[in-house]
């Protein structure tokens, strides 16, 4: 199965469509512990987060 956009389950920044601005959203997340699951989707990355969130917090931002 193929992720969405690069044809991989990775992240490599930002896709902004051409030509209009664009408003991005991230959510930063302090834990207790490192995660250790790999190629999860954001549903088991929350799961696992769950009860190790010291502290969180936001970014947003335009892109042009």
């Amino acid at each position: 199965m193929q992720g969405v956009g690069y044809g991989r389950f990775k992240y490599r920044g930002p896709k902004p469509p051409k030509g209009t601005q664009h408003k991005y959203y991230f959510n930063i997340y302090i834990l207790d512990c490192e995660l250790t699951i790999k190629n999860s989707r954001k549903k088991q990355v929350v799961k696992a987060m769950k009860g190790h969130i010291i502290q969180y917090g936001f970014i947003d931002g335009y892109f042009e």
